[in-house]
């Protein structure tokens, strides 16, 4: 039997899990975006 605890404690979990992933996810594009735009600007400065 679970307790009102408990299913707080896995949803908690849950979101947190969540958060995570898409966080990981928006930085691996934002450092892709950063890393393009790296490239692009020392291209142009050389």
């Amino acid at each position: 039997m679970l307790t009102d605890k408990m299913m707080e404690d896995a949803e908690m979990a849950a979101l947190r899990k969540k958060i995570m992933e898409s966080t990981e996810h928006e930085l691996r594009f934002f450092n892709m975006a950063v890393i393009k735009e790296r490239w692009t600007g020392a291209g142009v400065n050389a």
